[in-house]
């Protein structure tokens, strides 16, 4: 396989297990339960909070002491049963500290609460949790965890080296992809820019579509209870219950859309907050 397919499916199957490790969060007890009394009326405050539904922030770092070089935002809304994915490119333009620069440098000047509070501050959208993974966390779930339970070759998409061509078969249906509709054929070899990381996101949904049920998070987070310990995240015992009950009803009954906005940029091109920024905060909301 070519070494830019090779380095496309690396990077999807890091931004797939950074994704259900903070899933396997709400269901991993982090702390110890509070008494019963304090319980239910944290979970009171906690149902009144979040009733419209609840928004993760994942930054993706290479190493420790790195800058991320992914953010990726994932709205889980029970009682609409919808999981919306989207990646932030790390170019954003944000302010912070009196001056405006890229969400990369944002997260290196005050790490991710920086990061949400620029975010909040430039979309009017509310980040509930985050979760701060590197590639160390993720190689140590992958070793736990072992062969991933899944085959992209066979279950996503065919490759052919000769011809650059990839056929999909996508159990989610068509999709648009730069105004065409996604239904069978695309060179992925020849993809730059938006059109790369927008089919990154349609596979990356197509994938979720398919694996991604209330049955296999159950069991994914027995995987990843151990790890939980080594993720800088704002998720707690309460929190989690509720990030719990919302992902189990997003993923249960009918209808269940996995969906996202596309919103990429190339080339560095700023945050424009009257074409984007209602976009993102209506779909999250």
């Amino acid at each position: 396989m070519k070494r830019s397919t090779r380095l496309f499916w690396q990077s999807f199957s890091l931004t797939f297990l950074a994704l259900i490790a903070v899933f396997a969060l709400a269901f991993g007890q982090l702390v110890q339960k509070p008494a019963l009394e304090e319980r239910e009326r944290q979970a009171q405050v906690v149902e009144a909070n979040y009733a419209s539904g609840t928004n993760l922030l994942l930054c993706l770092r290479p190493e420790e002491r790195s800058l991320p070089d992914a953010f990726l935002l994932v709205g889980i809304n029970g009682t609409k049963r919808q999981l919306a994915l989207t990646v932030l490119p790390p170019c954003w333009k944000v302010s912070f500290a009196n001056r405006e620069d890229s969400l990369q440098q944002c997260y290196g000047y005050g790490g991710a609460m920086e990061c949400i509070s620029s975010l909040q501050a430039l979309t009017g959208l509310r980040i509930d949790y985050y979760a701060d993974l590197t590639d160390q966390t993720l190689a140590a779930i992958l070793d736990e965890v072992g062969e991933l339970p899944y085959s992209v070759a066979e279950d996503i998409y065919r490759y052919d080296e000769t011809s650059g061509l990839l056929t999909f078969k996508l159990p989610y249906g068509p999709q648009d992809l730069s105004g065409d509709k996604l239904t069978g054929y695309l060179r992925y070899t020849k993809l730059e820019g938006d059109e790369k990381e927008t089919l990154r996101l349609n596979l990356f949904k197509a994938y979720l579509d398919r694996y991604l049920t209330t049955q296999s998070v159950a069991g994914m987070s027995q995987w990843f209870a151990r790890w939980s310990g080594q993720c800088k995240t704002n998720i707690t015992s309460v929190a989690c219950l509720q990030l719990q009950k919302e992902l189990t009803e997003a993923l249960s009954g009918q209808p269940k859309t996995i969906t996202a906005p596309q919103i990429f940029y190339s080339g560095g091109r700023d945050y424009d907050p009257t074409q984007d920024g209602m976009l993102l905060k209506n779909y999250f909301r």
